[in-house]
């Protein structure tokens, strides 16, 4: 099991961790693997860039990536991830940088929860 923001993810059935994202899209694994390897290669980059912006107090930039990183963990249908993505949008759009930097870290822990129970998923 992973702790993903708030929720347990039981990595033993990649069918349920992922159920809603399949269901989104037409059961279609291929499609959910195809995403979910792109996600894999391109999360490093795109946490690096919202956490830097947080750091540098580049409010609009840190705004832009956490409202990149919610859409894009909304594929795979993990609420509480895109929960705490959202209030890091959120807080960045109201130029308070201090709380979003305090989620930083759940939300970093979520997205490698996340990439690990993709990785099983997409050697399946």
């Amino acid at each position: 099991m992973h702790l993903i923001g708030t929720s347990l993810v039981k990595l033993t059935d990649p069918r349920t961790t992922f159920a809603i994202a399949l269901e989104r899209l037409d059961n279609d694994e291929e499609l959910l693997k195809t995403i979910g390897r792109l996600f894999i290669e391109d999360h490093g980059a795109m946490l690096e860039q919202l956490k830097t912006s947080c750091l540098l107090d580049r409010r609009e930039q840190a705004e832009q990536a956490a409202h990149a990183l919610k859409g894009t963990v909304s594929n795979f249908g993990i609420d509480s991830l895109q929960i705490i993505a959202r209030d890091i949008e959120i807080h960045c759009r109201e130029a308070n940088l201090n709380a979003a930097r305090q989620l930083l870290p759940a939300l970093q822990s979520g997205i490698e929860g996340l990439v690990s129970a993709l990785q099983q998923y997409c050697e399946e």
